[in-house]
């Protein structure tokens, strides 16, 4: 393989696919890459009641 001048190169022509960008939102769903059309579900997270610790151990490891 021989070696080229970088500023010979080329860039590729980014086709038209009419493929939406990621994070577009449509009919209360949005695009993501890989995954297509998502319908929006909102945050998502842990309530914690605030007695005891949310990193307790749960079991053993032997």
């Amino acid at each position: 393989m021989q070696a080229v001048d970088h500023d010979s190169v080329k860039k590729p022509v980014s086709a038209q696919t009419g493929e939406p960008k990621g994070g577009e939102r449509k009919d209360g769903q949005v695009y993501l890459p890989g995954f297509g059309w998502v319908t929006e579900t909102g945050g998502s997270g842990t309530t914690v009641d605030g007695d005891g610790d949310i990193n307790k151990q749960v079991g053993t490891m032997d």
